[in-house]
C-alpha cells in the first residue's frame, strides 16, 4: 500500500525485545526468591524482595495486560496522535494539541518525549473513574520506587518519583510527568518500532503532515 493512501498505522514494538525484557524479568524474579530462601544477610533479604515484587508482580501484570491487549500503546493518523491508556483504551491528541516532539534521558535511557500544549481533547469525555485507572499503574511503580529509593539509598530514583504519591488520575499524572521530566507523555523501546531519535522524527512528520493536510513522505 502506498504510504499516500495510509490513513492510521498502529505502532507496534519489537516482539522480541518484549519477549528478551520478560525472560529476563522472570530471571531476576527467581534470583530474588533465592535471596529470600538462601540468604542469611538481611540487605541480600531485601533485595530479594524487590526483585520478586518488582520483576516477578509487576511482570506478571504487565505480561497479563499484554495478553489481554490492555496495555499502553500509540498510533498515528491524520487526526492526532492515538494513546491506549490501560483501563482507559484509545485517546485522541489532535497534533495542533502538541507542542513539542523532542528525545530525553531518563535513568540512562531514552524516550520519546511528547510535551501538550492542550489537555483539552485527551481528557474529553473522561469519567472521574477511568482517570483514577488510568494513572493507578503509574501510582503503584511510584510507591514502588519510593520504597527503593529508601531501602537501598537510591538518591537518583528518589528525585524520578518524589512527589508521585500525589498522583492520584490522568491530569495530575500528566502534570507530575511535566513538571518531572519536561513533557507528559514518554514511550519507551516497548512502545516503539525504531530508536528515540528516529520515532521523535516519524511523529513529527506525522504531525506536519496533520497540520498541513498533506501526507507524509
Amino acid at each position: 500500500m502506498a504510504l499516500d493512501d495510509v490513513e492510521r498505522i498502529e505502532i507496534r514494538g519489537s516482539a522480541w525485545k518484549v519477549t528478551l525484557a520478560f525472560i529476563a524479568s522472570a530471571a531476576f524474579a527467581l534470583t530474588g526468591f533465592a535471596l529470600v530462601v538462601y540468604s542469611e544477610d538481611t540487605f541480600a533479604k531485601v533485595a530479594g524482595i524487590l526483585c520478586i515484587a518488582f520483576f516477578g508482580v509487576f511482570g506478571a501484570v504487565a505480561l497479563y495486560g499484554r495478553a489481554r491487549g490492555d496495555y499502553q500503546r500509540i498510533a498515528v493518523s491524520r487526526a492526532g496522535l492515538e494513546v491506549y491508556l490501560p483501563g482507559v483504551g484509545w485517546r485522541l491528541i489532535p497534533w495542533g494539541d502538541i507542542e513539542e516532539i523532542s528525545v530525553l534521558e531518563v535513568a540512562g535511557q531514552q524516550f520519546t518525549a511528547v510535551r501538550l500544549r492542550s489537555y483539552e481533547a485527551l481528557l474529553a469525555g473522561l469519567t472521574p473513574e477511568k482517570s483514577r485507572a488510568a494513572a493507578r499503574r503509574f501510582a503503584a511503580l511510584g510507591l514502588f520506587g519510593q520504597a527503593t529509593a529508601a531501602l537501598l539509598g537510591g538518591s537518583r530514583l528518589g528525585h524520578l518519583v518524589q512527589g508521585s504519591e500525589a498522583v492520584r488520575d490522568l491530569p495530575s499524572m500528566l502534570a507530575f510527568s511535566r513538571a518531572r521530566f519536561g513533557a507528559e507523555l514518554l514511550f519507551g523501546w516497548d512502545q516503539r518500532d525504531r530508536n528515540a531519535h528516529d520515532f521523535a522524527e516519524f511523529l513529527k512528520e506525522w504531525q506536519r503532515a496533520g497540520n498541513s493536510e498533506s501526507r507524509p513522505r
